[in-house]
């Protein structure tokens, strides 16, 4: 695992206030076998700071800018602020921590968030998991399978088909924590093995069934957010982005991101983005980038109707 570098993800639904969960997040912190950062930067502007505990690593978060961006030996860590507030931690776990220590952690920190939504994998596994089957699942927005360590808030279990049917997962181990919920499956590095990366599947394919995303609105509803046009599901406060893309050519990543970013935005906020390609070519070239930010993809059939990519 020494040679692996693990993705710890949380997602609060609602940003932070000045002097809010970060605090309690940069005190387990303290306390964990990741390497403590050596600088920060707040709005692109490189600060040093040494370790969790450093005040002026407090100071730089609370300056609210929507992207902080800390790194030391083996380390990074992101926190985007905004509509919601989301920690990721990418780092080298050494040989000999024990597994649990790490749940710990993340139960730990989920619970300082108060997380929606949470995941621990190691970065490539996990990635490929996602492209290679969970991308095509369309569950939810946030959760489309399990991964290692997952973590389920109140309102992603609730769309996930609730608190008894998760636990009743005969792959998983579940722990409750009040009205949220904590899934392990397997241990870390499993997914690096065939039979490990079997019982992740496995227990995906146990969570209860959701509702698929519906198509657009019948009486569809033209919006503008954050200089996107689209059209606005009414019944689900879905967004739907129309794409053309000349044959051959692809988005540049900061147009996916863009896309993806809207997600939590408008009034009210928008619930899931879907991208509408003109072209079930364009569509299928870009599912991966969109799917990986749980982003749907669709393209117009012969009908003029959505259908997935």
């Amino acid at each position: 695992m020494s040679e692996d570098v693990l993705w710890i993800r949380i997602v609060r639904d609602t940003g932070a206030e000045p002097s809010g969960p970060d605090e309690a997040v940069l005190a387990r912190l303290a306390r964990s076998p990741l390497p403590g950062p050596v600088t920060v930067e707040p709005a692109g502007r490189t600060r040093k700071v040494s370790g969790w505990s450093d005040p002026r690593l407090a100071a730089a978060l609370r300056l609210g800018t929507p992207d902080t961006i800390m790194t030391g030996p083996g380390l990074r860590a992101d926190r985007l602020a905004g509509d919601e507030l989301i920690w990721s931690l990418y780092w080298r776990p050494e040989a000999g921590i024990p597994a649990g220590e790490i749940a710990d952690l993340f139960t730990d920190l989920c619970r300082a968030l108060d997380a929606d939504y949470g995941r621990a994998h190691l970065v490539a596994e996990g990635t490929s998991l996602h492209d290679d089957h969970y991308s095509q699942a369309g569950r939810t927005f946030r959760a489309d399978g399990l991964y290692w360590l997952n973590w389920f808030g109140p309102g992603e279990l609730a769309r996930q088909g609730g608190m008894t049917a998760l636990r009743a997962n005969p792959y998983a181990e579940t722990r409750a924590y009040d009205d949220a919920l904590f899934v392990r499956v397997g241990g870390p590095g499993d997914d690096k093995t065939a039979a490990g990366r079997q019982q992740l599947l496995d227990a995906t394919a146990a969570l209860p069934p959701v509702p698929p995303p519906a198509e657009p609105s019948l009486e569809p509803e033209p919006a503008r957010i954050d200089g996107v046009n689209g059209i606005r599901d009414p019944g689900d406060l879905s967004f739907w982005v129309n794409l053309h893309v000349p044959e051959g050519k692809r988005l540049p990543a900061a147009r996916v991101a863009g896309i993806a970013a809207l997600a939590g935005r408008g009034d009210p906020p928008v619930s899931k983005v879907h991208v509408l390609f003109s072209t079930p070519e364009a569509a299928r070239a870009h599912a991966a980038a969109f799917g990986a930010l749980g982003v749907r993809v669709w393209y117009v059939d012969d009908d003029g109707r959505p259908s997935p990519a």
